[in-house]
């Protein structure tokens, strides 16, 4: 185990000049990425006949149309640190992962608060809405391609969890991805948008942590 523990060390001083050249090269990625994205994604969405509502900027000053965009962002920013801090070998989660957490109860507490306040006969119709298929499958693409340019990164550290850290990346580009998608979303109701983005982000998660177990092994 002493053995173990001085290999560690070692890493963690070699990799310490690194690390903020890694930071950098990880945001300069995921913001250049990100845009890349979001602007081809929504010139498909409109080609498919899914723009972005003329009115948009309006509406999205009502606080439960806002909040599409919001707590995804509130998530990603909670991620990142994580994914950032995984690179270290001798990291640990520990309680760091409570803003995450607390993060990704938003939409479900969201969800539930509407359903409550709704008639029984209205519910089951709320939550599926008129396109959830269309809205996991356009997070979950999306988020594919968000995992991959930050794990592209984030190998480059030692990690020594890939399965924590991959779950974390994959939350994050969910986060973005159901971001990116609340732009032509038309359902506004939390008890659509809330459960069906945590649905999209916690598989974006899974999908990142099985992916993350065979990339990011040294």
């Amino acid at each position: 185990m002493d053995k173990l523990h001085q290999i560690i060390e070692d890493l963690s001083a070699e990799s310490t000049v690194s690390l903020n050249g890694l930071r950098r090269q990880y945001w300069v990625t995921v913001l250049t990425v990100t845009l890349v994205i979001g602007i081809v994604a929504l010139w498909v969405f409109n080609a498919l006949g899914a723009s972005v509502r003329p009115d948009y900027f309006k509406l999205v000053q009502n606080p439960l149309i806002a909040t599409k965009q919001a707590v995804p962002f509130v998530i990603f920013l909670a991620a990142a640190p994580l994914g950032l801090l995984l690179m270290r070998p001798e990291a640990q989660l520990s309680m760091k992962i409570l803003p995450l957490g607390l993060g990704l109860l938003i939409f479900p507490a969201l969800t539930i608060g509407t359903l409550l306040l709704m008639t029984s006969d209205l519910r089951g119709s709320a939550i599926v809405g008129n396109g959830f298929a269309g809205c996991l499958i356009s997070i979950l693409l999306l988020s594919v391609i968000l995992i991959a340019a930050q794990m592209f990164v984030v190998r480059k550290g030692a990690v020594t969890q890939p399965i924590a850290a991959g779950a974390i990346i994959g939350i994050g580009s969910g986060a973005i991805s159901a971001l990116i998608y609340a732009f032509i979303c038309t359902e506004d109701s939390p008890a659509f948008y809330g459960f069906w983005y945590s649905i999209g982000i916690l598989l974006a998660g899974l999908t990142g942590a099985f992916i993350g177990k065979f990339t990011l092994r040294w």
